[in-house]
């Protein structure tokens, strides 16, 4: 279980918190969307759940030990990272940056087992790269770069995987498969999947759980709450659109409901 106890996240100096009081729970086999309009603060949300950034206050805590307590290599086998940053690897192969999903629980040789590659191929096989296994990594698509990362953080074999806009470079098509396929993992294979996304109604529809970042605070719930959606129409309405909880889908606000 992963738990968020009384956190206060941002930075240290004059911008200070971004959020603060953070009080969430996050159970096995669970995926949960994060949402939340551009500048609330869902990257600094992650960033600090995942380790990568030290809360102002308070704790996060994996299985009852604080992650940022953790040394990195422990950290590393619990936590799995993917970001939307542009990563390059001269030189390597598509199979070669899927493998260094294994180096937290290699040798200092780097060595693999039979068994790390296993646990490759079928990382491989469940984000469909294997196709251009061979090709260098920095010959693909940002689609194509994204299905190699979530691949390695899948081969990574945490218990908690952690996505910031991960789907931004996939198509519609392609996001709709990599949620489903990220979903599907957590339910199976008893993960706690975290991801953040701007595609609202894909996360309404595969969400187990949704996450509204929002004016310092996240609120949660299940996409069929009412108080939920509402705060989704908080959050995003603007003076031009809204969000309609009854249809679950924004329109002008000049157009009427029954045009939808």
């Amino acid at each position: 279980m992963l738990e968020v106890m009384n956190v206060a996240a941002g930075y240290p100096g004059p911008r200070g918190a971004v959020l603060a009081n953070l009080n969430l729970t996050l159970r096995p086999g669970a995926f949960i969307c994060v949402i939340g309009r551009n500048g609330a603060g869902k990257s600094t949300l992650l960033r600090t759940i995942s380790g990568l950034q030290k809360p102002l206050g308070g704790r996060v805590c994996l299985h009852n030990v604080n992650i940022h307590e953790m040394t990195a290599q422990l950290r590393a086998q619990r936590i799995s990272v993917v970001t939307t940053e542009r990563v390059s690897s001269p030189g390597l192969r598509v199979r070669d940056v899927i493998n260094l999903g294994r180096q937290p629980y290699t040798n200092w040789r780097g060595h693999l087992s039979g068994t790390d590659y296993e646990v490759i191929a079928d990382a491989m096989r469940t984000v469909d790269v294997l196709k251009f296994a061979n090709q260098p990594f920095d010959s693909l698509s940002d689609g194509e770069r994204q299905r190699v990362m979530i691949a390695r953080a899948l081969a990574q074999d945490t218990d908690v995987m952690v996505l910031d806009e991960i789907t931004a470079f996939l198509d519609l098509p392609g996001r709709v498969e990599v949620m489903s396929l990220l979903r599907t993992h957590a339910h199976t294979m008893g993960k706690i999947v975290l991801l953040s996304s701007h595609d609202l109604e894909l996360s309404l529809e595969l969400a187990d759980r949704l996450w509204i970042v929002d004016e310092g605070k996240v609120k949660a719930g299940i996409a069929e709450d009412g108080v939920i959606l509402q705060a989704i129409a908080n959050a995003f309405d603007t003076k031009n659109v809204r969000f309609e909880p009854a249809i679950r889908q924004f329109r002008l606000r000049d157009q009427p409901l029954e045009a939808l």
